[in-house]
């Protein structure tokens, strides 16, 4: 397994400093926010992706955030979508399209399509699924789960902490996912964290020290 970064939580930051820490922290991977891609002309985006390329790294995906999508999902159907193109939906609750664990799971079973699946927040499914996230996670199964995001936080949408304090227990979390059979992409998520750097460190060695992502 290997572990990326969802690059929100340095989105302040230019993003080859961005990169150059991630490196040096041990980081695979990165999941580049739009912040981090001022143009989205092939050209500049191939630039980028040498960028990532020459540390060593890959992409394991370019978020699209915003309500906008909402009409298009609503059409229901795109299997008709480009070949090679994933959309991985992480929902976030309260108040999203789809912020329960029913509604989520009717959603990606109506759309049925392999290239439309879940990104399963650990902090986002304890709030869909108080007490019971490790349920939520065998509900989904690994064909509805396209990408995990890996934080702490305390049963709050919008609290992601550093990885091992607060409520949830991404250990138990992610042995869940392995024994589900989950083998695809983890990328810590922070954002909104005040000191983000600090706390991938600690979320890397912590996660670590439990045997995840060893290098």
């Amino acid at each position: 397994m290997t572990l990326g970064v969802q690059t929100a939580c340095l989105e302040q930051y230019p993003l080859g400093e961005v990169l150059d820490f991630l490196q040096k922290t041990g980081i695979g991977q990165v999941e580049l926010i739009s912040g981090h891609l001022m143009y989205k002309t092939p050209a500049y985006c191939e630039d980028v992706a040498a960028e990532v390329h020459e540390r060593g790294m890959t992409i394991s995906g370019y978020v699209w955030d915003g309500n906008g999508a909402i009409p298009w999902f609503q059409g229901r159907r795109f299997r008709a979508m480009e070949p090679g193109v994933r959309l991985v939906n992480e929902f976030h609750p309260p108040g999203d399209f789809a912020s329960t664990p029913e509604r989520a799971i009717a959603l990606i079973d109506e759309v049925d399509s392999p290239n439309f699946t879940a990104c399963l927040d650990f902090c986002h499914a304890e709030v869909m699924a108080p007490g019971d996230a490790e349920g939520f996670i065998r509900r989904l199964g690994v064909e509805r789960i396209g990408h995990i995001h890996i934080a702490g936080g305390d049963s709050h949408p919008h609290m992601h902490r550093a990885v091992g304090t607060g409520e949830v227990d991404a250990i138990r979390l992610l042995a869940v996912l392995r024994e589900i059979g989950y083998d695809a992409n983890y990328s810590l998520c922070l954002y909104g964290n005040p000191l983000p750097r600090r706390a991938i460190r600690q979320s890397v060695d912590y996660l670590r020290a439990n045997g995840y992502f060893v290098a």
